[in-house]
């Protein structure tokens, strides 16, 4: 598809002509802006409570170790299950436990502890509400629109991630951070609301099976699809070795750059404003001649050679710099590598890769962070982030030399017998 006809602006926003996907896609700015003040507030709460990057490390892993737990498990029920109602019942329970961490900050009981407690908690949620919420958006806009629907959904999420921690660092500045996750949960309300109501597409429906079958059908389907596999393993290393950085920002800002609470929050902005630009250079069409893990390797090492850019710097421009390319480039990869697979996944297994896709990211980001918050915690920031760049560029060119001479796109027996039986 090469996109509606009528120019750029048609092209990169032409599936919010569709009213269903208009309206999440609204409620989806306002949840996830929240999304990202609570990042930017948990990790300057945490800084500020201990001063140790370990802590922030074991803060990002038990926020997304639930993700290995239990994504793939809400992958497998969001294909047995209406996704909408999934996503609605779990954005109330976001709501909850969001009010119950501002609730013991307001009383000024609140430790550690609580926020490594809620942060699991909260973790948990979002776990089994990712898989249904992935599957939901082609239901919503159609597979010819899939590839232009990711690319807003990741342009939404990242043009938060620039809105959320400015505002998280204002708010923190003058409300405290109590204020801070207040707003986070109201955020989840909207789309709780709304979601019940949406109009979606017919959907297959996977065949009434034992769940540790179905689960067993989307870990095969991923280890047996070439193509599938070595997008999630080039997605895995640059999450696990490169994107973690953001575990280590407080540090890095407040160390190494000399910034405060405020000038934090502009930093992790800026962070957003490349990417917010490469999910509408994905949305309007720029990576779709781009197939497979080898054609997207270039846009990994940009995006590495960007956070390198930020570990290396000492003023405050060329780390701002730095934070713009590995945004722009990380997503352009990120946001392709997901429509590539769910293009090329049945719709009846679309929920549990998209679980396993989930699961990747849950397990690398927190091994990631712990890796990251020990090099730093062992030397400094600098000497964390660019072993692990470079770590990272030798595991993709890795990946990328031993993928052998069959074609990606070649589908074996089982995949075949798999994609029959669900289809």
């Amino acid at each position: 598809m090469n996109g509606p006809p009528g120019g750029w602006r048609r092209r990169t926003f032409a599936s919010l002509a569709v009213p269903a996907y208009r309206t999440y896609f609204y409620a989806f700015i306002v949840v996830m802006t929240g999304f990202w003040v609570r990042i930017a507030a948990v990790g300057w709460y945490v800084y500020e409570l201990t001063a140790s990057t370990n802590a922030l490390g074991i803060v990002t892993a038990a926020a997304l170790m639930p993700f290995v737990l239990f994504s793939p498990a809400g992958g497998a029920l969001a294909d047995r299950v209406d996704e909408r109602r999934i996503i609605s019942r779990l954005m109330i329970a976001i709501v909850l436990v969001n009010a119950g961490l501002a609730a013991l900050i307001f009383m000024d009981v609140a430790r550690y502890e609580h926020v490594i407690v809620y942060s699991f908690i909260a973790g948990c949620f979002r776990a089994l509400e990712h898989p249904a919420r992935n599957a939901l958006v082609v239901r919503l806009v159609g597979r010819d629109r899939l590839h232009n629907a990711i690319g807003l959904n990741a342009a939404c999420f990242h043009f938060t991630s620039t809105l959320g921690p400015l505002i998280a660092g204002l708010v923190y500045h003058f409300g405290g951070p109590g204020t801070c996750f207040v707003i986070v949960a109201v955020s989840a309300l909207p789309i709780a609301i709304v979601i019940p109501g949406l109009e979606a597409r017919e959907r297959a429906i996977a065949p009434r099976e034992p769940f540790r079958k179905q689960l067993t059908a989307g870990f095969g389907y991923v280890w047996s699809h070439r193509a599938t596999r070595a997008l999630m393993l080039t997605a895995a290393a640059s999450i696990f070795l490169v994107w973690s950085f953001r575990t280590i920002m407080p540090a890095v800002s407040k160390d190494a750059l000399g910034l405060g609470d405020i000038g934090y929050g502009l930093l992790m902005s800026v962070t957003g404003v490349g990417s917010f630009l490469g999910a509408l250079w994905v949305a309007s069409g720029g990576t779709r001649r781009l197939s497979g893990a080898q054609a997207l390797v270039p846009l990994v090492i940009a995006g590495c050679i960007g956070v390198a850019t930020l570990g290396a710097a000492s003023a405050v421009w060329l780390a701002a710099l730095g934070l713009v390319v590995a945004g722009f480039f990380h997503v352009g990869f990120m946001a392709s590598a997901n429509t590539q697979v769910q293009m090329m996944v049945p719709d009846a297994l679309r929920a549990r890769v998209m679980g396993i896709w989930a699961l990747t990211f849950g397990a690398c980001w927190p091994l990631g962070g712990l890796w990251m918050g020990a090099l730093a915690e062992a030397r400094d920031t600098r000497f964390a982030i660019l072993v692990s760049v470079s770590v990272a560029v030798l595991c993709v060119f890795v990946l990328r030399a031993t993928r052998g001479r069959r074609s990606a796109m070649e589908v074996p027996k089982d995949v075949r017998q798999l994609e029959e039986t669900y289809t």
